[in-house]
């Protein structure tokens, strides 16, 4: 048995039924407690490559991971062994970071994940399928498009005010006044001006096309089909809020704000159509209770 491996138990595959791994890219930390919360498996290294081989010789257990890069991909893999996944946000594990006793490691965030999959109050991410998360690609490539697009614009009017140009807030009234004064600015001025507007051209470009791509793509996903049935909400809001399933109604009254957020609603408007006196009769209500199809 290797040094760095600490069973606590003669037979521990027999009993450990709750795991927490401290997620990274090569190197994970592995925690796993008994039925009565006693450690029985300790793993402060373990490889990429070994990882899948450990989890898929341990019975059927919870393994509790944080939602971070590549959490989903691992808890889809762990289902396939017959595991429980359970995601949690990593502001949720922290308050059970034993930071005075054991410091901040990944052995000791691996239990810190394995305390806090326990915990019956604890708040869990849904495990997003892999159709799901090539939606959210579209999504995160088009918003940085859009960002480095805005700080162009931004790059342009600290450019041009250096010569006592100041740019407009609006982006076609800053192309206008670009067009008007480029003659006023010195040579490499203009290029480096000419140079930016062409490369927000291009993104622009590109931001057209993801939104073709995004249509497209809600079109033919019937989930994304019936969360359009809500009022303010197109294929770029349905296609970035998953099932729908998730937003149960449990959570939709206790956390009104996070729901109108995650269904891209004004808090306002959400009052509104959840306050209404046909309330029943509402689509997002019968979303939330099961009567619209998914």
């Amino acid at each position: 048995m290797r040094p760095w491996v600490t069973f606590h138990s003669r037979d521990p595959a027999m009993t450990i039924t709750t795991i927490g791994i401290d997620l990274a890219k090569n190197v994970f930390a592995v925690h796993g407690v008994d039925h009565a919360g006693k450690t029985v498996l300790v793993k402060p290294r373990v490889s990429r490559a070994a990882l899948p081989e450990l989890i898929a010789s341990l019975p059927p257990c919870v393994i509790g991971m944080e939602a971070c890069s590549g959490a989903h991909y691992w808890a889809r893999l762990f289902r396939t062994y017959g595991h429980e996944p359970r995601l949690m946000a990593p502001k949720f594990v922290s308050p059970y970071r034993m930071a005075g006793k054991s410091g901040k490691n990944d052995a000791a965030d691996a239990q810190a994940i394995c305390e806090a999959v326990l915990r019956p109050q604890m708040r869990f991410v849904p495990v997003k399928d892999e159709e799901q998360q090539a939606m959210l690609c579209l999504h995160r490539t088009r918003q940085g498009f859009m960002e480095e697009k805005t700080a162009i614009y931004n790059r342009i009017r600290g450019l041009i005010s250096e010569f006592g140009v100041i740019g407009p807030q609006s982006t076609q009234a800053l192309r206008h006044m670009v067009h008007e004064h480029k003659t006023a600015l010195p040579e490499q001025a203009q290029l480096c001006v000419g140079d930016l507007l062409e490369h927000i051209d291009r993104f622009e470009a590109k931001i057209t096309e993801y939104d073709r791509l995004l249509t497209q793509t809600t079109r033919r996903d019937p989930r994304s089909q019936q969360l359009m049935k809500l009022k303010g909400i197109g294929p770029r809001g349905s296609g970035s809020n998953g099932t729908g399933k998730s937003l149960k109604p449990t959570s939709m009254k206790l956390r009104g704000v996070g729901s109108a957020a995650m269904l891209v609603l004004s808090p306002t408007a959400t009052r509104a159509q959840f306050v209404s006196p046909n309330l029943a009769a509402q689509p997002a209500y019968r979303l939330f209770h099961g009567q619209l199809p998914m």
